[in-house]
């Protein structure tokens, strides 16, 4: 049992989360099987790890038929009725999140009752609610529509020759919600497409952007629809990031935590492939960017702040020269990041901070700890390991590394063509930079001078490159 699907679920769920259980397969409403509440409180006493070895079908058919001989197949079909049970209790605490919903679900039940005075007292206590939500994204549109269309439906169970305003506050809402989720899923679309190696469209984008920016006055009253169409046009056109940033501050509180750290994620996104083509006027921003989203908590998810997130940081401020606030982040945001990958972040990102403090030593010691669990870190490991190599004169390894990281880079699935193309762009500049120090003492100067005039046209003509800075400062030490 300890594997099943059941009890998966039931280790991440919190305690609070774990008895609501437990009283809802007590309630006669959506349980009346006596077997399904003991063996629901037989599982529950294993709270919270469920991993002690009595937890097991044997035993648990014992709790639930002392009297009977054990029977696998009804044990199993008894697991699996809960496991229905569990999913019902998922989806009504997922239902009881919008007070919205379930009010506008009382309105249609007692207009199918045709009880109208009780209908209108919950109407009333809908558009009280509504007052009250903050969020005005593309999901609280939808809300609104099928709000009005309520509202319709209840006027024509009156069967009244008239004219009902709330078609058309219906039909409107329509046309809000799908410009608001079209800009969204286009946004989404368009990242991805950058990020990783796929070719998603979006169709009839471009006219469907006519018509958004001919009505944009009317519209921009929408925070959901203005927020995306400025994240659309900096994803499209590569402009108007300020102004992005700008619009979605100003609309910060309209939306969830989850969606506002993902409407940040598509400027932070911006600003990195800036960095990464060699733009270092973009540290700042990086930077100032962060800053506010540390300060405002808008980074964590649950109290935990993500890896990937301590990494960029770590990683933009070092190149920004900001060894010492480095140093003072990673020591004070390390115990935020989540617990599963806390050391291995913690390493790795410390083994990043020394290289470039000079401390390349116990940086590449350091390396030696880190998991490779994910590609983004064996990749980032080979960069730090290659930059120790130069600065330590072991241009030999250097330039065997750089065979291998390579084939690494070559061979990958999952990379996009953008990050395989500025990789593979860097280690062409590095290995022309390990070769020159390599052959310096043994080489003739019109050789000399051929290599260093190679770097150069690579370092201005490649693009994108990564870690350009660190490429660029390498060359002008060798070119004095």
């Amino acid at each position: 049992m300890h594997d099943s699907k059941l009890i998966s679920i039931l280790k991440k769920l919190n305690s609070r989360e774990r008895t609501r259980f437990g009283e809802y397969v007590h309630t006669a409403f959506f349980n009346k099987h006596n077997g399904l509440i003991k063996l629901c409180d037989f599982i529950l006493d294993f709270a919270p790890y469920f991993n002690h070895e009595k937890l097991a079908q044997k035993a648990a058919f014992e709790a639930v038929f002392p009297k009977e001989k054990f029977s696998e197949q009804h044990i199993y079909t008894l697991i699996s009725n809960l496991l229905e049970l569990m999913n019902g209790f998922l989806a009504q605490i997922e239902f009881e999140k919008s007070q919205l919903t379930q009010k506008r679900f009382t309105m249609a039940a007692l207009r199918k009752l045709k009880e109208q005075r009780q209908w209108q007292s919950v109407k009333k206590q809908y558009e009280i609610l509504r007052l009250k939500e903050i969020e005005n994204n593309a999901g609280s549109l939808l809300e609104s529509k099928l709000f009005y269309d309520e509202l319709d439906a209840n006027f024509i169970s009156k069967q009244l020759r008239e004219s009902d305003p709330n078609l058309q506050q219906s039909s409107d809402m329509l046309d809000r919600y799908y410009f608001a989720e079209k800009l969204k899923s286009a946004c989404d679309i368009i990242s991805r497409n950058i990020v990783i190696k796929v070719d998603y469209i979006s169709f009839e984008l471009d006219e469907i952007l006519k018509i958004i920016d001919r009505n944009i006055e009317k519209l921009s009253e929408w925070p959901a629809i203005l927020v995306y169409r400025n994240i659309l046009e900096l994803l499209k056109n590569d402009a108007g990031y300020h102004k992005t940033i700008a619009v979605i501050k100003q609309y910060k509180h309209n939306f969830s935590a989850d969606e506002l750290k993902t409407q940040f994620d598509y400027t932070i996104n911006f600003v990195i492939r800036k960095l990464n083509s060699g733009e270092p006027e973009w540290y700042r921003a990086f930077l100032e960017l962060h800053r506010y989203l540390l300060q405002n908590g808008i980074l964590l998810r649950d109290g935990k702040l993500p890896e990937w997130d301590f990494k960029n940081i770590v990683t933009v401020a070092l190149r920004a020269n900001e060894t010492d606030w480095v140093e003072q982040f990673i020591n004070e945001y390390k115990n935020s990041l989540p617990e599963n990958v806390r050391e291995n972040a913690y390493l790795y990102n410390m083994a990043s901070f020394y290289m470039e403090a000079g401390r390349h030593i116990e940086s590449m010691q350091l390396l030696q700890k880190v998991e490779f669990t994910d590609e983004s870190y064996q990749l980032g490991a080979k960069i730090i390991l290659l930059k120790c190599y130069y600065e330590l004169g072991e241009y030999e390894a250097g330039m065997s590394l750089i065979q291998s990281f390579k084939k690494l880079i070559e061979r990958s699935k999952t990379l996009s063509a953008y990050r395989q193309n500025s990789n593979l762009n860097m280690l062409k500049v590095a290995a022309k930079l390990f070769k020159f120090q390599f052959e310096f003492e043994y080489s003739s100067s019109p050789k000399v001078r051929r290599i260093k005039k190679a770097i150069k046209a690579d370092l201005d003509i490649l693009e994108p490159i990564a870690n350009f800075d660190w490429l660029n400062e390498k060359f002008a030490q060798i070119d004095k």
